[in-house]
């Protein structure tokens, strides 16, 4: 980020006759001074680090966003190994530079997409040089030194002219770039007033001339008091209030009727409504649903989820498997699968596990939504739920996790546009916003773990 910031800071004190005093280096680097007490007024940097700040106690709630970045995979011009996919950064003959994982986000990000893929030990093997810095990375790459290396999107737009990026397919995640003020600035005032600059479109797309991704767009031409019809599954209301907040921001007029209820209530009602714009499932199963009923234009992914089986803290029937959920003389609450995509989620899972008739034996409630079932499980009248891992994760004071789904239990939440929708535009941007950076990190706050983004 320094490149475009010193840009930035030279333009700001022509501007305002203000000067501004930069300290540069990596956030794993910066964090403990800020922690330290060192005299700052913002604190510039990509997520997760955010999030880091705000649970230290070391900045404010406002947030600017820059950009937004995501690790590529960078060979020299012409891509003289010829490589197309993550598997053959793993091949014979190949040598790697990667960044490490131990101080770096975009190497923590990379490992864990090739460790997902089950090629993390294969490219390690072929590993012959890690860095801290990227510049280091790129360094080496340029010296012939490696065939391949792994950098930030910025890095290897700084050096299109001798290296290339390769679409080997692997969807890693965006991190925001943002500024914020820290937790008690020197000068206040004139703190605000540089990041009032930064906030300006001109500033922003100084990033994305050096290589970062943009944020969030609005709709420059949005007709006042639009109304946006949204049909949301219950369990993602706290995260698409806030994103929804977010997005009035910058559509004042924008006006949202919400309907949040079971994916699967939500479908039976979405039909009866001539002016429905968006849909928010739990699963993708509901959202196919209503593809095949004809009536979606396009949806994207904005999160993952798992299902978790919880417990009260302490877990005190000393469950250790979904399996255990068989044993007898339990109080087990799962969600309906008639209504809650956690209800079919949960029965799926315990039919893989071969335990489904025993489990429903011991059902004592079954839910409508994922949070009335969480609300069940916190009270007491149960032994163990079957939730989502973001609302175990809302609940975290009074439940306990004690095992989570494996890859077949995973579900993407999508948001898709309906061919009813009178608000197209709108409704597109609604969307633009919850798959951007931005939405990424209003997820994270809620324990939902962002989808990956699309690979650039």
């Amino acid at each position: 980020m320094a490149k475009p910031m010193e840009v930035l800071a030279k333009r700001f004190e022509e501007e305002t006759k203000i000067k501004v005093s930069m300290t540069l280096g990596g956030c794993e680097a910066l964090l403990p001074q800020l922690e330290l007490g060192a005299p700052v007024d913002i604190f510039i940097g990509h997520s997760p680090f955010d999030a880091q700040l705000l649970d230290k106690g070391l900045r404010q709630e406002k947030l600017v966003p820059l950009g937004a970045i995501t690790p590529n995979v960078v060979v020299r011009k012409g891509n003289p190994k010829g490589l197309t996919t993550l598997a053959d950064m793993g091949k014979e003959g190949i040598r790697v530079g990667l960044p490490d994982a131990r101080y770096s986000t975009c190497g923590e990000i990379f490992e864990k997409e090739a460790q997902k893929q089950g090629l993390l030990d294969a490219i390690h093997s072929r590993t012959v040089f890690t860095a801290r810095t990227h510049q280091e990375l790129a360094t080496a790459i340029l010296a012939g030194s490696v065939d391949t290396v792994v950098v930030w999107n910025f890095i290897a737009a700084s050096h299109a002219s001798e290296l290339e990026t390769v679409p080997i397919g692997a969807a890693f995640a965006f991190q925001s770039v943002f500024a914020t003020p820290v937790k008690k600035p020197l000068l206040p005032d004139l703190a605000e007033q540089f990041l009032a600059f930064l906030g300006r479109d001109e500033s922003k797309k100084m990033f994305v001339d050096m290589g970062y991704q943009p944020v969030f767009r609005p709709v420059a031409d949005a007709q006042p008091e639009a109304r946006i019809s949204l049909y949301c599954a219950a369990g993602l209301q706290k995260p698409i209030d806030a994103l929804i907040k977010l997005f009035k921001t910058d559509h004042r007029g924008a006006i949202f009727e919400t309907i949040y209820g079971g994916s699967g209530t939500l479908l039976a009602q979405i039909p009866l409504n001539p002016s429905a714009d968006l849909f928010v499932a739990a699963d993708d199963f509901y959202m196919d649903q209503v593809r095949e009923k004809g009536l979606l234009t396009r949806s994207e992914r904005v999160a993952i989820m798992t299902p978790v089986l919880v417990t009260l803290k302490g877990n005190p029937r000393q469950l250790q498997r979904f399996e255990d959920l068989a044993r007898e003389g339990l109080r087990v609450g799962l969600g309906d699968a008639r209504a809650a995509a956690i209800g079919r989620t949960s029965e799926a899972l315990l039919t893989r596990l071969n335990v489904w008739p025993q489990v429903q034996k011991n059902v004592a409630i079954t839910a409508g939504t994922v949070d009335q079932l969480a609300i069940q499980a916190c009270s007491g009248s149960l032994d163990a739920a079957v939730l989502w891992d973001a609302t175990a994760w809302q609940f975290r004071d009074r439940l306990d996790i004690v095992a989570r789904g494996g890859e077949p239990s995973r579900t993407g939440v999508p948001i898709g546009l309906l061919k009813s929708s009178k608000e197209t535009a709108l409704a597109e941007a609604f969307i633009a916003l919850a798959t951007a950076p931005e939405a990424a990190e209003i997820l994270r706050q809620y324990g939902f773990e962002p989808a990956p983004a699309k690979t650039p």
